[in-house]
């Protein structure tokens, strides 16, 4: 053990067999009422970079509902999220920008994370961002209770 680990505490990684790795910040002891932040990254699609994953939880596991969460929202994404994306893309005549036109192979899922949570609701913030770093513009989605339920333009 490190003077980092006996002064600090030590990171703690589970596997988990849909998102991979997820690593807790620095856990020292054994409070379990205490919240830790747990990360991860994933890749939605193989073309696309990686995506940044963000969880609340305790000392010894990420939050379980969030992980429901972030799974359902990725079993959705081509069935389901994407279609709802578009149409408020378009609602919101974002697809008259030229930095959206083709937001379905210029954009990636590059940020999963929490806004608010409870057993009861599960709210996460998505950030679609351009693959081309010198492109400008990224979406902010809000992702609330199995639902893309907003969309916002950030340049």
């Amino acid at each position: 053990m490190n003077i980092l680990d006996i002064l600090l505490g030590k990171k703690k990684t589970i596997n988990h067999p849909i998102l991979g790795d997820l690593t807790s910040q620095r856990i020292k002891g054994n409070n379990k009422t205490k919240t830790y932040s747990w990360y991860g990254e994933i890749k939605l699609d193989k073309k696309h970079e990686k995506t940044s994953l963000f969880l609340d939880g305790n000392n010894s596991e990420p939050n379980s509902a969030q992980i429901n969460g972030i799974v359902e929202l990725m079993n959705g994404w081509e069935t389901k999220h994407i279609q709802t994306i578009e149409h408020k893309i378009r609602s919101k005549k974002l697809n008259l920008n030229n930095n959206y036109n083709n937001w379905k192979s210029e954009f990636y899922v590059g940020m999963i994370s929490p806004i608010y949570s409870n057993h009861k609701k599960l709210e996460f913030e998505v950030t679609l961002e351009p693959i081309n770093n010198q492109q400008e513009g990224f979406l902010s989605i809000t992702y609330k209770d199995n639902e893309i339920t907003e969309l916002e333009s950030l340049e």
